[in-house]
């Protein structure tokens, strides 16, 4: 099951935007986990914030300042100053921006970072059209996933018989925080817990991307 995640300060926003996407993926038949979120306090945060909540589908708007957040204050970044920092991290996350504030020069600055950028009124109007594009950018994304879950379970099986290098180690620890898969501190002397971590998280990608591909061939008929 994939995770959505909508970043707006206005809780009402959050909130009719995460009903509307949850209404149309349901008469696709597709299931997802939408969750909402105000803005992180700290932009250094999201990285790690995005692994915690094994986040697969980014939504952003592009002012984050307009509501004060719980705590108070105001962000203090805007969505293309939060999207350019999270794609030093995380390159192949599929981010969209649905905004209802015109297109500066500073969001289309980092435009190269965006799958698309929305209008807030266009979205609601086609919302159905969106969400068909949103799924299949994300379907290129866990195909991306796939091709490295099998260079992990590659190197994961040299590792097993004790013929990786030190540099296959390092690529191996890599590609298991990319891909949010567990690595205790004893990974070498629990394999095989570890393996069924692993074999659990194929399964998960394996399962959504059978849904999609019989949604994307019902979509093309």
């Amino acid at each position: 099951m994939r995770n959505i995640a909508i970043i707006d300060d206005r809780a009402e926003e959050r909130k009719i935007l995460n009903d509307r996407i949850k209404h149309e993926l349901k008469k696709l038949n597709i299931t997802c986990d939408i969750v909402d979120f105000e803005p992180l306090p700290n932009i250094e945060d999201y990285p790690q914030w995005i692994l915690d909540n094994k986040i697969d589908i980014l939504i952003v708007d592009e002012r984050l300042n307009t509501q004060k957040l719980t705590n108070g204050s105001y962000s203090i970044f805007n969505g293309h100053e939060l999207i350019t920092y999270i794609r030093k991290y995380n390159i192949h996350l599929p981010i969209f921006v649905i905004t209802a504030y015109k297109e500066t020069n500073e969001l289309l600055s980092t435009v190269g970072n965006i799958d698309n950028i929305i209008s807030r009124a266009n979205f609601h109007k086609y919302s159905a059209e969106y969400i068909k594009t949103i799924i299949r950018v994300s379907n290129r994304y866990f195909e991306a996933y796939q091709k490295e879950f099998l260079q992990l379970s590659q190197l994961s099986e040299k590792i097993a018989k004790g013929t990786a290098t030190a540099q296959e180690v390092d690529e191996t620890r890599a590609l298991q925080e990319k891909l949010q898969i567990p690595m205790t501190a004893n990974f070498y002397n629990d394999r095989a817990v570890w393996m069924n971590q692993f074999e659990s998280k194929i399964n998960d990608i394996a399962s959504i991307s059978s849904s999609i591909e019989n949604f994307l061939k019902e979509v093309e008929q």
